[in-house]
């Protein structure tokens, strides 16, 4: 009798790839936003020393380029509901305009909603797994679902790579209809803090994590594939 291992289906390996990109590039996000060291080198070293800012009540706030990471933690903190509120400025006054604060708000409630479609992937990619493994091909589901996962993800950082400011509006566009993120850099203190480099930064970083550990759990399961076949009896 054969030893021949039946394939998962077009449809459960694409369910799998983009729950897998889903759950995988969101933690990706997750870990790289907070991260302050990521941060302070994309951000702080082309920024002058001392650095003055008009505040929207009215008065200015002078502070070193060091203060933005203090404004970033705080600012993510906020975006990511572990914090009541965003960042102010001695005294309590007000750092963002109202506009820039409701799209913060905004952000939160996307980041929420993210986080919860991710917690879902991630049980989707549990669930098809363990599909696959009760008909014995999980280790090539996994390697399949990964490396697409992969491609789709080099597919999606190309465009930004080429085209990043217009597939930052797209992206800002679908998530964000109502179109309160458009602000003048010349006076926005949410774009000193956030400036597009940052952006490009730490989306090139969260593509290339994602990358790096899809490669490795198709890697792995490929290996594992081997592995089974060279047990499975051919006679």
């Amino acid at each position: 009798m054969s030893g021949h291992r039946t394939r998962p289906s077009l449809w459960l390996t694409a369910l799998f790839a983009l729950a897998f990109a889903w759950a995988g590039v969101v933690g990706a996000v997750f870990a790289f936003a907070p991260n302050e060291s990521v941060y302070r080198s994309l951000v702080v070293p082309e920024e002058p020393r001392e650095i003055v800012v008009r505040l929207p009540a009215g008065g200015t706030w002078s502070f070193s380029r060091e203060m933005l990471v203090f404004l970033h933690r705080r600012t993510v903190a906020y975006v990511l509901s572990a914090s009541p509120s965003l960042p102010t400025a001695p005294g309590g006054a007000a750092i963002y305009t109202a506009n820039e604060s409701s799209h913060f708000a905004d952000v939160r409630r996307v980041f929420d909603i993210v986080r919860a479609a991710a917690v879902a992937a991630g049980l989707v990619v549990l669930a098809s797994a363990a599909w696959a493994r009760r008909r014995g091909y999980l280790a090539r589901l996994v390697r399949n679902g990964a490396i697409a996962a992969a491609l789709l993800v080099v597919v999606i950082a190309a465009v930004f790579a080429v085209a990043f400011e217009p597939a930052f509006l797209a992206f800002h566009y679908l998530f964000f209809p109502e179109g309160n993120f458009l602000f003048d850099p010349a006076t926005s203190n949410m774009l000193l803090v956030y400036p597009e480099r940052y952006w490009y930064g730490i989306t090139l970083r969260i593509g290339v994590a994602f990358i790096a550990l899809a490669a490795i759990v198709a890697g792995l399961a490929a290996l594992g594939e081997r592995r089974a076949s060279a047990i499975v009896p051919t006679t």
